[in-house]
């Protein structure tokens, strides 16, 4: 971890003016603030709380540079070729389909069903055919945490079986079932890491319409929960928002859907934490008009 930050502060330091992102190198509270900001530090965020976007801050070419530069470390899996029955198998168009890290397919795929939160990828099938990738950048795997603060894998009694989770009972995890039938959220495994959703066919990159995702509570700290939002416009390019707040119970951010600064017609998104102190964090992204 150490090496890595050490290697972001100096990508960082080399476009100290593009205002990407705060760093824990400059001890800066500041984000984006040479192209403009669209803070929501200052908003009264209540438990529960649903809010819409501002317009988004057009990057100037170094920060489009910098958030192009962060790659995945592993090989990217093809879409498995089983036609799993699920939530988004024959959804039309205008559906909304909701990327929640609960779909038990999904959650199959990977190694050992994530029990201990580990992931390396979340691959849910939105439509016939058609997957939404969501990857970790800059990092091998990113953390599938569990909802249920009582579910566990392990405790006085030492680890689940792999696979399985487990539930709380006087400091003990008592073995359940399979993990993956429990809801989870996704975090990043590293403040310095990229959060990359696109939707793919394992030819083709599909455009949709970004409508909202739900900005998780980090570990109760309100100065840890923040996020910076970034959408690929196929006919403008990158547009972002620099520091998006959580509140300390979370917080539902809509996206605008219509002008220029619209989420709709867009092939990717990021998320990362503004800070290289503190992970992101977050859940139940909606989308929708998938072609």
């Amino acid at each position: 971890m150490i090496s890595r930050l050490q290697k972001m502060c100096g990508m960082l330091s080399a476009i100290a003016g593009a205002g990407l992102l705060i760093t824990a190198c400059e001890n800066s509270t500041n984000l984006g603030q040479e192209s403009g900001s669209n803070s929501s530090e200052k908003a009264q965020l209540q438990e529960g709380d649903r809010g819409t976007l501002p317009e988004p801050l057009i990057p100037t070419a170094d920060q489009v540079s910098m958030i192009e530069s962060f790659s995945s470390s592993q090989e990217i899996p093809l879409p498995p070729k089983t036609e799993f029955v699920g939530q988004g198998l024959n959804i039309s168009a205008a559906t909304n389909y909701t990327i929640n890290f609960n779909d038990f397919n999904a959650l199959s795929l990977i190694s050992d069903h994530a029990y201990i939160s580990f992931a390396p990828f979340y691959i849910p099938q939105v439509k016939a055919g058609v997957w939404a990738y969501v990857m970790p950048l800059n990092d091998a795997h990113f953390h599938l945490g569990y909802e249920n603060a009582n579910d566990c894998f392990s405790g006085n009694n030492g680890f689940v079986p792999s696979g399985k989770y487990g539930t709380l009972s006087n400091g003990n995890c008592i073995v359940q079932g399979d993990a993956a039938t429990r809801p989870r959220y996704i975090s990043s495994h590293e403040a310095t890491a990229v959060l990359q959703t696109y939707v793919w066919d394992g030819s083709k990159k599909y455009v949709f319409d970004l409508k909202s995702f739900y900005l998780r509570p980090n570990g109760g700290n309100a100065a840890a929960n923040h996020a910076q939002l970034w959408i690929h416009k196929i006919d403008v390019g990158w547009l972002y928002w620099a520091d998006l707040a959580s509140g300390t119970g979370g917080f539902t951010w809509s996206l605008p859907q219509t002008g220029t600064g619209g989420a709709q017609g867009i092939d990717e998104v990021k998320v990362l934490s503004p800070t290289t102190t503190y992970p992101v964090a977050y859940d139940n992204m909606v989308i929708n008009n998938i072609h």
